[in-house]
This record gives C-alpha cells, structure tokens and sequence, in this order.
C-alpha cells in the first residue's frame, strides 16, 4: 500500500497490505490474504478499504475485513471492522460498491478447503453505522449455485443521488451455455431492510429482476464469463474531460 498526493508526491509508505490491519481485535494474524480494495465515497468524503483473512490451514472463519476512514485524510486514523462470512465459506473475489444506504458486497463462495463452489453471495453493510464507527450489521444473502459470476454493485460517483429507498443494482453478463438461450446482461435489485434485515430482498427469490440479451460472445478461454476484444488503444483526456 502507498499514498501520493495529486502532484505525485509520496506521502505514505509503500507498506504491505496487512500494516492497517495490525492489532485488529478478531483477527488471529494481521490479514493480508489478498483481493484487496479500494474505493472512495465521494458523498461523505471518505475511504473504504477492504480484504479477506484467510487463515491457514483454510478451516475457517474466513472474515472479510474492511476499514473506513474517520476523516477525508487517508493518512489519518480509520474506523477497522472485521466479521465472519456466514456456513464457514470462504469469500473468494470479492466487490463493492457504493449505495446511499450501504456499502454492497458480492462475492464468489467455496468451500473451507477452496475444493469446491458454493455459489455466490451477497452482502449490505450499514453504511451510516460504519460513517460514525459503529458496527456495520452486514445483511447476507445467499444466492444460487449456477456459474461462477462476477457479479458488480452499482457504485456511485456523488451525484446524482438516487432516491430514498431506491435498491442497489446488481449486474453480470453470461454466455449462453450456463443460462440459455441467448447471452445476456441481468440485472438484480438489493433492497435491505435495516429494521427487519428478515424482509431484506435481493432479485426474485434470487433470480434476476430484469434480463437483457446482448450479442454473443464467445466464453473465455478460463471457461469463466465471457471474453470480450479490447477497444485498442485510447487517446490520453484532457483535464477538462476529467474533471
């Protein structure tokens, strides 16, 4: 890990990865098992950073950890959560994204050995909690044990704002030889209940809310997605293109 400035000026470290994790209440050793993450919450002008502990020999509990920074300084001190994914899976690939109510996380889940898929999951994270330092009461939802996805939360850039009670968005695009009959862009809707997490949904029974077809594509070589050309090369933004 390593922060620079805007005028490119190193302000902090390179450290490795588990330095922010060191002294973690929870954790066995200070987590540095990989997938890490980084996003900013442009709203409230804070950090969130993110991993999983995976601990060795792989038996559990596999915690995924994140931290959220109590000042806009990313050098500062920083609010650290760590908390257990639920049937002792290990919560392989995991995303964020950034949702007015939370802080939405989807991973890839295996068995303790990493023998064997489980399926994916879905989890919400109290986003206002984990603003003051409170426990973030992550809401799980386990889905089915169709392909292995690589499922993306909607994330926010600040503005607009959706509007109050608007669900987080969930999407993926598969090939047609998981899902038939056509490849195609699903779209799941997240609604957490934070009074009565029992009420939370996500998709229809699990199931894609909406479902688009998009071209073919052939699968990866990797068996796993789709695989799409590369654009090519794009010229460089000017500074008003990027704001």
């Amino acid at each position: 890990m390593a922060i620079w400035d805007r005028s490119g000026a190193l302000v902090w470290g390179p450290f490795p990865g588990n330095t922010i994790w060191t002294g973690l209440a929870g954790l066995a050793t200070p987590a540095n098992s990989g997938d890490p993450i980084v996003l900013y919450d442009r709203q409230a002008g804070r950090w969130l950073i993110s991993q999983f502990a995976i601990p060795e020999p792989r038996y559990g509990p596999f915690l995924p950890v994140c931290g959220r920074l109590n000042d806009s300084d990313p050098t500062g001190s920083w609010y650290r959560y760590a908390f257990t994914w639920p049937d002792n899976a290990i919560n392989d690939y995991p995303k964020f994204g950034i949702w007015p109510d939370g802080y939405y996380m989807t991973v890839n889940q295996f068995n303790a050995a990493g023998t064997a898929w489980l399926g994916a999951g879905v989890a919400a994270l109290d986003r206002t909690s984990m603003l003051s330092g409170r426990p973030p009461y992550p809401v799980f939802q386990p889905l089915f044990r169709e392909c292995q996805l690589r499922r993306h939360a909607a994330v926010r850039p600040g503005r607009p704002v959706p509007p109050p009670g608007a669900p987080a968005y969930f999407g993926e695009v598969d090939d047609s030889s998981t899902i038939g009959p056509n490849d195609a862009f699903r779209v799941w809707e997240f609604h957490t209940d934070w009074a009565t997490p029992a009420n939370t949904t996500f998709g229809l029974s699990g199931q894609p809310n909406q479902v688009l077809d998009v071209a073919p594509s052939p699968p990866s070589a990797s068996g796993r997605g789709v695989a799409y050309p590369s654009p090519g090369p794009r010229r460089a933004s000017t500074p008003s293109e990027t704001g």
